[in-house]
C-alpha cells in the first residue's frame, strides 16, 4: 500500500490511509478539473501497479464519506469511465 500514498488525493493519517482526501472549492468547473486530474492519476496508478482493485477501495471511501457528489467526484468518475473505452 506504500505506492498508493503517492496518489494526490490520498493522505496518510497515521492510523490509516484516507483514500479520498479532497476539499471542494465551491467552483464546479475548478473542482471538476481537480477530479479529472485525480482520475488520470488513479488510472495511471492502476495501470502501473497492475492494481485495478484499488478503485473499489477508493469508491467505498467516497461513498461512505460523501454528503453529496460534487465536481471533484464527477470529474474523477468521468475520467475513469473515459479510460475504460480508450
Amino acid at each position: 500500500m506504500d505506492a498508493v500514498k503517492r496518489l494526490p488525493f490520498v493522505k496518510d493519517e497515521g492510523a490509516g490511509l484516507n483514500l479520498w482526501n479532497v476539499l471542494p472549492s465551491g467552483d464546479w468547473a475548478a473542482d471538476n478539473k481537480t477530479g479529472r486530474a485525480h482520475g488520470e492519476a488513479c488510472v495511471a496508478f492502476m495501470r502501473g501497479e497492475k492494481n485495478p482493485a484499488i478503485l473499489f477501495t477508493i469508491v467505498d471511501t467516497i461513498v461512505r464519506r460523501a454528503e453529496a457528489i460534487g465536481g471533484i467526484e464527477c470529474g474523477f468518475f468521468q475520467t475513469i469511465a473515459e479510460a475504460t473505452i480508450r
